[in-house]
């Protein structure tokens, strides 16, 4: 029975369409994936004359998505991460990532806010237990990812997420992340943020952070705390 097993894992080969969509994913050093992000892939993909040629008779689509990822897992490429479980995935060649980097590769409009941020600028010498993030409310954030989706896919693919099934989505954080506790805000005003450099992390400007303490100086320390940092910086 093992030896029957064991021979039917090794009869299991990474297609030429997977392969491809895992170069255009390790590229720019992408340890997590979203089934969003591999529909794009596969519309770069697409696009390329001989790219092209990789595809079945149907259009691109869900079932492409679907093969991709199976195609992947099953030959050891990816695996369903350990803190989002389904629809966000390891790319198993790469090593782990931060809360942070994880939070800003499976969220694309959230950041790195309030305390958190604090403690980044140097601020702040408080280290805090949970991670704080911002995201936008949820209407917002479908408003934005209708804007990203025209983007990603214009004319003729304008209508192509909807088609598929797979569209973007702005994953709200399990309580915990890569073993630290997040707490999430969310606003129907996001505010500014910076991508850090050499990393994926989206972080709070340091303008915008000195207005989150006003706002909510209960998610920066206190008001005590934060008229100590006014005071020094």
């Amino acid at each position: 029975m093992a030896e029957r097993l064991s021979s039917s894992i090794r009869a299991i080969k990474r297609t030429r369409l997977a392969a491809a969509v895992l170069d255009v994913v390790i590229a720019p050093q992408q340890a997590l994936v979203t089934r969003y992000a591999i529909l794009k892939a596969l519309h770069r993909i697409d696009q390329d004359v001989a790219g092209h040629k990789l595809f079945r008779k149907e259009p691109l689509g869900k079932v492409h998505v679907q093969r991709v990822i199976g195609n992947l897992i099953a030959t050891q490429a990816l695996a369903p991460d350990r803190d989002y479980g389904r629809n966000v995935y390891r790319v198993l060649s790469m090593g782990d990532v931060t809360a942070e980097e994880a939070f800003a590769l499976t969220s694309p409009f959230g950041y790195v806010s309030h305390l958190s941020a604090m403690q980044r600028w140097g601020l702040s010498d408080r280290r805090p237990v949970a991670l704080h993030l911002t995201l936008p409310a949820d209407a917002v954030a479908r408003r934005m990812a209708t804007e990203q989706m025209g983007m990603d896919f214009p004319p003729p693919f304008d209508r192509l997420p909807a088609e598929t099934g797979v569209r973007l989505v702005n994953m709200v954080p399990p309580a915990k992340l890569r073993g630290r506790a997040v707490e999430v805000m969310k606003t129907a005003h996001p505010g500014a943020w910076l991508t850090v450099r050499g990393t994926a992390t989206r972080l709070a400007t340091i303008g915008q952070t000195f207005h989150d303490m006003l706002d909510r100086p209960d998610l920066c320390g206190g008001m005590a705390h934060i008229c100590d940092v006014w005071r020094d910086h």
